[in-house]
């Protein structure tokens, strides 16, 4: 996996939502993630995570919310993970403005 993961979002007050797909299999397990909301953005969200595998066609993955943040954050947060998971999404209810999201996972290289 690269590191860091950028992922623009933008809305006009609408739903957006971003899915990124991680490596479960990183030894030790470590991902740190943000969500940054941009000077004058405004919007309401959730962080959600998976354990199933976004390549199983078969499969619809079930989201489970973010214990330690709650729902509905307006604000600029940063979250982790030391379990493995295969995926994080940040769906936001309501964007107005530009907001990304950025997951590093693992060590990176110097």
């Amino acid at each position: 996996m690269a590191n860091p993961i950028i992922v623009g979002m933008s809305g006009s007050g609408g739903a957006v939502t971003a899915t990124i797909p991680v490596d479960p299999a990183a030894n030790p397990f470590s991902l740190s993630y943000a969500v940054e909301l941009a000077a004058g953005a405004t919007g309401s969200f959730s962080v959600f995570y998976s354990l199933d595998d976004p390549n199983d066609a078969t499969w619809t993955p079930v989201w489970f919310s973010d214990l330690t943040l709650g729902a509905a954050q307006t604000a600029s947060v940063s979250g982790g993970y030391s379990r493995p998971i295969r995926q994080l999404r940040v769906a936001f209810t309501a964007l107005t403005g530009s907001a990304r999201v950025i997951v590093l996972q693992g060590l990176s290289p110097l």
